[in-house]
């Protein structure tokens, strides 16, 4: 598995921002996972949580998601190959 920080993620896959200039979230349900299910896995990284621990992975992971971020540049390697660590459960209680 290939770690990157955050800053790198958005240099290099571009994700799609909101109105305040945070990435995009697209829920996993209703019309945001109909549009999510119909793109190429390439744009679609999924933000997780594993034992009270954030995570964003490359492609459209089913378990432990959270919410998706869609990007303008692929990721051409395998889903779930990538991992970046958005928080973890230690920092969200300080």
């Amino acid at each position: 598995m290939i770690k990157m920080t955050e800053a790198n993620f958005e240099f290099v896959f571009n994700p799609e921002l909101d109105e305040f200039g945070s990435w995009k979230h697209y829920e996993t349900y209703g019309e945001d996972l109909s549009y999510i299910s119909k793109l190429d896995d390439k744009y679609v990284w999924t933000v997780c949580e594993v034992d009270g621990n954030g995570y964003l992975v490359n492609g459209a992971v089913r378990v432990n998601r959270l919410y998706y971020v869609v990007c303008k540049e692929p990721c051409n390697l395998d889903d779930n190959s990538i991992q970046i660590k958005l928080w973890t459960e230690k920092e969200l209680s300080v």
